[in-house]
């Protein structure tokens, strides 16, 4: 049976908590901890300083270099970011080792090394679609906004699940190709999904209406994310270096979003 996110988070809690208790030092613990701790609070250096704790605790565990990876990019340190990305990578079981690949494209792309996720990405990671979903929003940091729509549409080609998060990139790249009622009907798909319950990914349908020229929206949309943040896995994590923002920065509510957003 499913459980609906909000009792899921609680539940989250509660059993850390139990479990901190019967071991503090447990580096599942200390993971789940900062996840929430950006989840609850967006509280970036808290987070780090937990991670930091269980790297001390065990330096080869994968998945704590991992997260330490992608928060370390999240604020701007790029370079320790891919180090820890590496060590990841060689303490990792298949498992893991799959995670952190499919997660490589992000920090990349934020970083603005749109050669390296249009030549190298699809050669690390297997998984075809988080490929062209990179690759379009590479291809649209750089202004090539046709070929970004081209990947666009060999993304949606691949993605059976009809991913919320990969709705949004197609509706982007159609709005910064210019075709803005296109775009507007794929947008509309999230927001059926928004009204009936379902999960939809905020910060990129605020991306969407930021291509659209409707900044009204994407400043709502961004505010509904910081309601609904997904700790370690949040979009927010970016929202300092994602090129989408280029404009809306400029924008004085940018300083509110950022501000709300733990940054």
């Amino acid at each position: 049976m499913s459980v609906p996110k909000k009792i899921a988070v609680e539940r989250a809690r509660e059993n850390l908590a139990k479990g901190r208790a019967l071991s503090p030092a447990s580096i599942e613990g200390l993971q789940l901890l900062a996840d929430l701790t950006l989840r609850d609070h967006h509280d970036y250096a808290c987070a780090k300083s937990i991670l930091e704790t269980a790297l001390r605790l065990d330096p080869k565990n994968a998945l704590s270099n991992h997260y330490y990876s992608q928060l370390l990019s999240g604020m701007g340190e790029f370079d320790r970011a891919f180090q820890y990305s590496d060590t990841a990578l060689a303490y990792a079981t298949a498992d893991t080792r799959a995670t952190v690949l499919n997660n490589l494209g992000r920090p990349h792309y934020m970083a603005g090394h749109y050669d390296w996720v249009l030549t190298k990405y699809y050669d690390s990671d297997p998984n075809a679609a988080l490929a062209h979903f990179y690759r379009s929003l590479a291809y649209g940091g750089t202004g090539l906004f046709a070929k970004a729509l081209d990947e666009a549409k060999a993304y949606r080609e691949s993605d059976r699940a009809r991913d919320a998060g990969g709705i949004g990139m197609i509706a982007l790249a159609f709005a910064n190709a210019g075709q803005q009622d296109t775009a507007r009907a794929v947008l509309s798909e999230l927001l059926q999904r928004d009204a009936r319950g379902e999960h939809v990914v905020e910060y990129r349908i605020a991306a969407v209406y930021a291509a659209l020229g409707d900044r009204d929206e994407a400043f709502r949309w961004l505010d509904k994310e910081i309601v609904d943040t997904d700790g370690l896995g949040s979009w927010l994590v970016w929202l300092n270096y994602d090129p989408v923002w280029k404009d809306l920065r400029k924008d004085a509510r940018w300083k509110g979003i950022q501000t709300r957003a733990g940054w």
